[in-house]
């Protein structure tokens, strides 16, 4: 006596339907590439920078290749023709209200005069509705403190390698240049 299975038939028999189905149809055509967005320098620039993803690469070597390689696809998934920097997010370490800030750690904090301090005041409610951090608030105002205040661009280039959004870098700079009589 044999044991029939009716519904092992039933999937054997749709197997073979969809099988045979497949083997005449027709071919999906591949997907299409778009042409990047970037100029042809920049597009160099993130080829080269795929070429060195190999392990023990340049690539790896510094988190300053690894930002323009992350800047240089979102600015081929935006359509955009140079680097995008990253979305602003407010910061994990952000304070829960503008006065909550610890600006002790900050270089030159401890030699700031009392006028220094007003203009740091105000700054910080404009940083927390802005999302930034204790460690960019610190770190802005220890800039802008210290003689490493001479040149914006080198505070851009330093941020701009710790991954700091392009938002909180304008915020900084502006901050700074609104205040830059004072701290010179």
């Amino acid at each position: 006596m044999s044991f029939r299975d009716p519904i092992g038939d039933a999937v054997r028999t749709e197997i073979a339907r969809q099988n045979e189905a497949a083997a005449t149809a027709l071919p999906v055509p591949a997907a299409q590439v778009p042409a990047s967005s970037l100029p042809p320098d920049l597009l160099e620039t993130k080829r080269a920078l795929e070429a060195a993803m190999v392990p023990g690469g340049e690539y790896w070597a510094h988190e300053k290749n690894q930002q323009a390689y992350r800047d240089l696809v979102r600015a081929e998934q935006q359509g955009a023709t140079d680097a995008v920097g990253p979305l602003f997010e407010p910061d994990a370490d952000l304070p829960v209200a503008a006065d909550r800030y610890d600006i002790s750690a900050a270089a030159g904090a401890r030699s700031m005069s009392a006028l220094d301090r007003d203009i740091i005041n105000d700054f910080l409610p404009v940083a927390h509705v802005a999302g930034l951090g204790q460690r960019k608030v610190t770190q802005a105002i220890g800039w802008a403190l210290t003689g490493a205040a001479d040149t914006v661009e080198h505070f851009k280039s330093l941020a701009i390698a710790a991954g700091w959004s392009d938002r909180a870098i304008d915020i900084c700079i502006d901050w700074h240049r609104a205040a830059r009589k004072h701290f010179t």
